[in-house]
């Protein structure tokens, strides 16, 4: 208005203004054309793949989604079987049952494991699953020894975030076992959660007193130049899966050893101790030798 812009004036300075913006989208559309996406082999190191996005007018989270998906590095559908081979081979080795909640979040945490669309992809995965008896059972949740709302081999059953995925063997095993209850069995025993059930008690997943404490101990020589580098490693690969184990009592301790043949100057010296006593060291000194 200050400019004093007759109609036809103004509506070709907002074709302008709408052409630009439009050249300038599409300018970065043409700039950020790489996709680099983190995959891990096992525990190698993670290394970024790269992917070529095509410079058109499509928003690039499409572009990017789309080129994830038709290299399988995002997936949209999942399987019940390949769940189970999850679970099998690096997730539930040493235990009985693993939460939904819990799978979903080691899911999108390490890159070694597929990558979903979202939470209902693997949430269709498990309702198809359970209507079988091969890949595994599901349970309400865990209360001392017993399992609540045991139950597998259903068609569309109703699932929760905060259930548990059981063992097809285990809990095969749990509800084959038939005993005269002493009374009116509820939720807390096999059955549908809160209504009797004739099924009787059941064993213990795993008794108490078959379970051995174990020990973990490793040492590691690390490269001083890129320490920031390997200690990331050793936390993500190692310290982090120990934290996720019921009552783990971690203990992480760093021990730095320096030879310094020509000595060292009185005022670094001064520094490094400083620094050591406000990061906590438990012990810093620096000594002669002959």
């Amino acid at each position: 208005d200050s400019l004093n812009l007759d109609a036809g004036q103004q509506k070709e300075v907002a074709a302008g203004l709408k052409t630009s913006s439009e050249n300038i989208d599409l300018r970065i559309k043409e700039t950020y054309i790489w996709l680099l996406v983190p995959t891990q082999e096992g525990t190698k190191l993670i290394r970024f793949e790269r992917h070529r996005l095509a410079a058109d007018r499509e928003s690039l989270i499409k572009k990017a989604q789309g080129v994830m998906t038709s290299n399988e590095l995002l997936i949209t559908r999942w399987a019940a079987v390949h769940i189970r081979k999850v679970l099998d081979d690096l997730l539930w080795k040493d235990r009985d049952h693993i939460g939904i909640d819990e799978l979903w979040k080691m899911l999108c945490q390490y890159c070694y494991l597929p990558r979903l669309k979202d939470r209902d992809v693997l949430l269709n995965a498990i309702r198809q699953g359970l209507s079988s008896t091969e890949y595994f059972a599901y349970a309400e949740g865990v209360s001392g020894s017993k399992y609540l709302g045991l139950r597998i081999g259903e068609t569309s059953p109703d699932i929760s975030n905060s259930g548990l995925l059981v063992k097809p063997e285990v809990a095969l095993a749990l509800l084959a076992v038939k005993e005269e209850p002493e009374g009116p069995i509820t939720g807390g025993e096999i059955g549908e959660k809160d209504k009797a059930t004739d099924l009787g008690k059941y064993r213990e997943p795993i008794p108490a007193s078959q379970k051995k404490g174990k020990r973990l101990y490793a040492s590691f020589v690390v490269d001083p130049v890129r320490m920031n580098r390997d200690a990331g490693n050793i936390f993500e690969h190692l310290v982090s899966l120990l934290s996720e184990v019921k009552d783990a009592a971690i203990e992480v301790s760093i021990d730095i050893h320096a030879v310094l043949p020509e000595g060292i100057d009185e005022s670094i010296e001064r520094i490094i101790k400083e620094n050591g006593r406000t990061l906590g060291a438990t012990s810093i000194g620096i000594e002669e030798v002959d």
